[in-house]
């Protein structure tokens, strides 16, 4: 905590010049403080978390300023020894106060990050289940259609054999093509959520 280090160098040093540029550096952090507080009070939505963040920026660290200014006045008219006792007493006391409510918004907010990224895997497994059905289905389909469009032309219209062509692995090739266009739907998808170009997660796309 860089206002408590200073706080307990303005004891320690005899210089008012030394003292001034420790009080500098405590209004600096205190003005940093306000800024944090203000993002940080913009990111709680829940109750619960609205509720340690009041007892933390409303009642603990005013509190914990307040004795802080007291031990700081006093060194800065001399009367370090008087300082030195509140700095061991009060201060730590209401230090160990405000840290401890910082420590239990800051768990608080730790378990709902926790929560929220199960929740968006359990969403992640279930888009993995609901694409592996859909493509299930397509190849399926695509499979039926390409058997009845085979033999639709093959009777309408037969045709011999290309010399080196066989018709077997001619249609093998339509089935790999439209596996490159399923795998490669897939990564897309998944492109489309995470932002990440990889291979898909799920050995069944990457065959």
């Amino acid at each position: 905590n860089t206002n408590a280090r200073s706080l307990r160098n303005i004891i320690l040093v005899s210089n008012d010049d030394a003292r001034q540029a420790e009080l500098d550096v405590m209004t600096k952090g205190r003005n940093r403080l306000i800024e944090i507080y203000a993002q940080l009070e913009a990111t709680i939505a829940t109750p619960d978390g609205k509720a340690l963040f009041h007892d933390l920026h409303v009642v603990q660290h005013p509190a914990y300023a307040k004795a802080m200014d007291e031990v700081k006045q006093l060194a800065m008219v001399g009367r370090v020894d008087e300082a030195r006792s509140i700095l061991l007493s009060d201060v730590r006391d209401k230090q160990k106060a405000y840290l401890g409510a910082l420590d239990r918004l800051i768990e608080h907010e730790q378990r709902l990050m926790k929560v929220s990224t199960a929740k968006v895997e359990d969403e992640t497994r279930i888009t993995s289940v609901v694409m592996l059905v859909l493509t299930a289905i397509a190849a399926g389909v695509g499979g039926l259609m390409a058997w009845l469009t085979i033999g639709l032309i093959a009777r309408l219209a037969p045709q011999s054999e290309t010399p080196g062509h066989f018709a077997t692995i001619d249609g093998l090739r339509g089935h790999l093509a439209f596996a490159v266009f399923l795998h490669h739907g897939v990564i897309w998808h998944a492109y489309l959520r995470t932002g990440v170009w990889t291979a898909p997660a799920l050995p069944f796309y990457n065959q």
